[in-house]
């Protein structure tokens, strides 16, 4: 939720998408990048493009949010992992006037007791979460959503819910944000930069 206000703060777009490389992917043996920094080169792009489980929090962080048509968003049920742990704790004690009175404590030992995953919910977490995407702009409905799908499924929300929930902003994907042409606008966007490329000899 904390990525999702400082995109809002920053007064960020959204838009879900993936990188196409040119000529090779990073992961590929022998696959060098084209410029000096390290960059490689590629595009981003709107199809097969998946946004799943947390990432819808940082989507309904943008001023504008776009989902194309190929691209898929999906929630589920928040796993919180709960560990359990017993600490052991020192006190000295001083009597004044005849009365106790604590002259300090300290920790002296701390071992864990066991940990479990569980999908419940505090009242107090879940109205954070209404209250989050209320911020947001975003239908708060979708928490209820998110918490009738089990963590072991996804639901891929389609266009209409997309829509209703106010996940995204309007008709669009990521190349409306990315393509060649927005950095020929005048003046550039700010994340608009040239590179320098690598010159072999």
């Amino acid at each position: 939720m904390e990525i999702g206000r400082l995109i809002r703060k920053r007064g960020l777009d959204v838009a879900v998408g993936k990188t196409s490389f040119y000529e090779c992917d990073p992961d590929q043996k022998g696959c060098k990048p084209k410029y000096s920094d390290g960059a490689y080169a590629g595009f981003a792009y709107p199809g097969w493009a998946a946004c799943m489980s947390a990432c819808p929090f940082i989507v309904a962080g943008g001023s504008k949010r776009f989902v194309g048509l190929w691209a898929e968003l999906g929630v589920h049920q928040i796993t919180t992992t709960v560990t359990k742990t017993m600490v052991k704790y020192q006190t000295r004690y001083r009597i004044v006037k005849g009365k106790k009175k604590i002259v300090d404590t300290k920790i002296i030992g701390r071992r864990s007791t066991g940990t479990y995953k569980t999908t419940e919910l505090s009242k107090g977490y879940r109205k954070r979460l209404n209250a989050y995407f209320n911020e947001m702009g975003v239908d708060a409905g979708i928490v209820a959503k998110m918490l009738s799908i089990p963590a072991s499924d996804i639901s891929i929300l389609d266009h209409d819910e997309l829509l209703n929930f106010r996940m995204t902003t309007g008709p669009g994907d990521v190349g409306d944000f990315s393509s060649a042409s927005t950095c020929a606008q005048e003046p550039k966007p700010a994340n608009c930069i040239e590179l320098s490329a690598i010159v072999t000899k």
